[in-house]
């Protein structure tokens, strides 16, 4: 699949073949034709080589959002690939006896750089931190419950603190509002449309449990 190019300046290659996720505006040398806010773009070194593909953005400094590097393609089965790589991550760090609340995205740590999502209790709430992501909400909702229909209960959008111009949070499958989740076994109670970020400060695992 071929996607508009934009194209770096001589030497600026560098970064991408160490695979740093951002592309400054510093480092673009041009386009092939006019690009929208979100739009998918590879990103092409001075000859032309294909280096990577991701989201364009045409606000701030960081023009591109990697996705993608080298001979990685950006296609249908993209999406699921990232979730489940994610999740079985997660299976493999956690104890789901004790817990069923954790980050299943978490941006550039799982190669998806603008994309939070969090699970709790079989409910998934999507946060999308850049347009690229927010154009691809509906198709990674069915990536979610395409594989993982035993676990999904609930998905929920969550983005209008992080992208201003995209009016309310809605949901994308179901309406449940909230539940009762387990970390470290302890139970707690998450509202993810009343609650603060995405309903709950999962990166205070240790520190509750600390407390405890």
């Amino acid at each position: 699949m071929n996607f508009p190019k934009i194209i770096l300046n001589k030497g600026r290659e560098k970064s991408i073949l160490r695979k740093h996720p951002w592309i400054y505006s510093g480092a673009v040398f041009g386009v092939n034709q006019e690009l929208k806010d979100g739009e998918i773009v590879d990103v092409v070194d001075f000859k032309n080589n294909h280096l990577a593909t991701g989201f364009f953005s045409d606000r701030g400094s960081i023009v591109v959002r990697i996705v993608t590097f080298g001979a990685e393609v950006f296609d249908d089965s993209f999406w699921s690939k990232k979730l489940l790589a994610a999740w079985n991550l997660r299976n493999h760090l956690l104890d789901l006896n004790k817990t069923n609340a954790f980050r299943v995205i978490h941006g550039e740590g799982d190669g998806i750089p603008g994309l939070i999502i969090d699970f709790y209790n079989n409910n998934w709430v999507i946060q999308a931190h850049s347009s690229g992501i927010y154009q691809q909400i509906d198709v990674i909702a069915t990536a979610i419950k395409d594989n993982f229909p035993s676990h999904c209960e609930t998905i929920y959008c969550k983005s209008s603190s992080t992208l201003p111009n995209t009016g309310t949070d809605f949901f994308l499958f179901s309406d449940n509002q909230k539940t009762i989740a387990k970390e470290n076994n302890i139970q707690f109670h998450v509202n993810w449309v009343e609650g603060q970020k995405t309903g709950f400060f999962l990166d205070q695992r240790d520190n509750r449990n600390l407390l405890r």
